[in-house]
């Protein structure tokens, strides 16, 4: 059981990162990658050690975990594992949409001062 939620902590977090991160962050991604250091950054020296990292990947970790586990039973079954897929799957395709709408044919940002 053990191995499992560290094989599921993993995966979570490494191959959602990019969707939660986007879910209740506000500004860009480099804000929220500076945001998610200093939250890791628990003695606040500026730098994360093994320790720091580790405990940070954790909690992130056992949040979705507990996101992807619909009923709360404490194990992730196929079907919750492709419904979380598929609104993450949404999620980006909304997320992407936004994008489109603020940047020219070429890839510029337009300015949104109105």
């Amino acid at each position: 059981m053990k191995y499992l939620l560290s094989a599921v902590s993993v995966l979570a977090v490494f191959g959602c990162s990019n969707a939660y991160a986007h879910e209740s962050h506000d500004g860009n991604k480099e804000d929220r990658m500076r945001e998610a250091f200093q939250k890791a950054d628990t003695n606040n020296d500026g730098k994360i050690s093994y320790e720091e990292f580790r405990i940070a990947h954790e909690k992130r970790g056992e949040e979705m975990f507990k996101k992807m586990d619909a009923n709360g039973d404490g194990f992730i079954d196929e079907a919750e594992r492709k419904d979380f897929h598929e609104k993450m799957r949404e999620h980006r395709h909304e997320h992407h949409k936004e994008w489109r709408h603020k940047t020219k044919d070429d890839g510029a940002i337009v300015s949104e001062t109105k």
